[in-house]
């Protein structure tokens, strides 16, 4: 059993269009699979996490591959800190067969995550 997610690229900008194909290919055919586009915050203090897509289908068999494009919102920016980091994810689910597959994002205006640094005058 397998799911996949493939993307054009994993750093993304604020706004642009995420291309992603996702395949799967199970024993039987599978429930329906769910794609949502997550961001959360891990570090010190209270967790956050927001889902700001989601797309379910029925596959209709038990392998085959289907394409998406998500237009990405403009933040929150991916950040990784010490006290506190913003990450995204594109997820795939299937309940029966039990199946998940997680592609990390990083949505930033640079080429890279956005390093927060902290000066002492």
């Amino acid at each position: 059993m397998t799911l996949s997610i493939k993307l054009d690229s994993s750093n993304c900008s604020p706004g642009q269009v995420l291309n992603a194909l996702v395949g799967w290919e199970f024993e039987s055919n599978p429930s329906p699979l769910l794609l949502e586009l997550v961001w959360h915050t891990s570090g010190k203090g209270t967790e956050d996490t927001e889902t700001v897509y989601t797309k379910s289908w029925s596959p209709g068999s038990n392998r085959g591959e289907k394409s998406f494009s998500i237009a990405l919102p403009p933040g929150p920016i991916s950040v990784p800190g010490n006290l506190i980091s913003i990450e995204w994810h594109l997820k795939c689910t299937s309940s029966c067969p039990k199946e998940m597959c997680i592609s990390t994002i990083v949505i930033s205006p640079l080429d890279d995550v956005v390093r927060l640094t902290s000066s002492v005058a």
